[in-house]
């Protein structure tokens, strides 16, 4: 076994391991097994569903490992194989309902993750796409607002609703997000890693493309998973590398040992990154891990 520096690396998965064509390449797949090989522990964190990267763990190298699978931008974390709920923090009903209210008013479109299932108003050309690339199925529930309310004030079982998810025009996508980030998000700027919020946040707002804009309880967030799992291994935050591309990726970048931004990032990710890398149809994760942990 080597002695590693960062004996952790973490990496987003839309935009940062997976490349354009939608597929992880031979090269990267092999340098995170060598990784494994030299004692490191590699994981993913991505703000999809479980159920849609838990079948990318082969593709990614990882087939046969009960490693932690960060989704929802850690708003839940499962084993790999076993399956067992390792962190679960879910947005509480009041602000769940606020931001379908507010959504609502500014006629953006908006569904609902609860439990691992997708929950959406009505089926529109928003949900198909992003429904099929992801190869997930939704369930469609009529009034959206009125469903969410009945079902997490559920006595008899408990639900989790683990990320509500805006979908938007990209020309308009920034407008709203600086809109909800000063209503419920205590008026944090990403432009500023030094600024702090204004106001106590009711949740995390982000994006992770220019068309979705997400929603996260304010104990979720990539650092804030990585960090209580890494705790149980008997490393910190320092021993990290954590490898991104979108904002939803910025406070695991920012408060890692080593954050890294593919060149394909968002600005504001790379502002904060202590590294960048090629991109993601460039083997940036693979370049990342041979280069700052490798060490070759």
């Amino acid at each position: 076994m080597l002695n590693l520096k960062y004996p952790v690396a973490v990496s987003d998965f839309d935009g940062t391991l997976l490349r354009s064509d939608n597929k992880i390449s031979r090269h990267t797949k092999d340098v995170i097994q060598q990784f494994i090989q030299a004692g490191g522990t590699f994981f993913i964190a991505t703000g999809r569903m479980h159920c849609a990267i838990i079948n990318h763990m082969e593709e990614a190298g990882l087939g046969g490992l009960d490693v932690p699978v960060i989704s929802y931008q850690g708003a839940l974390v499962k084993s790999a194989i076993s399956n067992k709920v390792l962190y679960d923090s879910p947005l509480d009903l009041e602000i769940v309902t606020d931001i379908i209210k507010e959504a609502r008013a500014r006629d953006i479109y908006i569904h609902a993750y609860i439990d691992d299932i997708l929950y959406v108003e009505k089926e529109m050309s928003w949900t198909t796409g992003y429904t099929n690339f992801l190869g997930i199925g939704f369930t469609e529930v009529g009034d959206l607002l009125k469903f969410v309310t009945e079902k997490l004030s559920d006595k008899q079982k408990k639900h989790s609703c683990n990320k509500l998810l805006m979908m938007l025009d990209a020309n308009i996508i920034e407008k709203e997000l600086k809109h909800f980030l000063n209503k419920f998000g205590g008026g944090m700027d990403y432009e500023n890693s030094d600024n702090a919020v204004k106001t106590k946040p009711r949740a995390i707002f982000n994006t992770s493309s220019e068309h979705l804009l997400e929603c996260v309880s304010v104990d979720a967030g990539k650092d804030k998973a990585i960090e209580y799992i890494v705790k149980d291994m008997g490393y910190s935050l320092d021993d990290v590398m954590t490898i991104g591309d979108s904002l939803n990726d910025y406070s695991m970048i920012l408060r890692a040992g080593m954050g890294v931004a593919v060149q394909n990032a968002d600005e504001r990710v790379k502002s904060v990154a202590k590294y960048i890398a090629p991109s993601n149809d460039d083997d940036g994760v693979a370049h990342a891990i041979e280069k700052l942990i490798l060490l070759r």
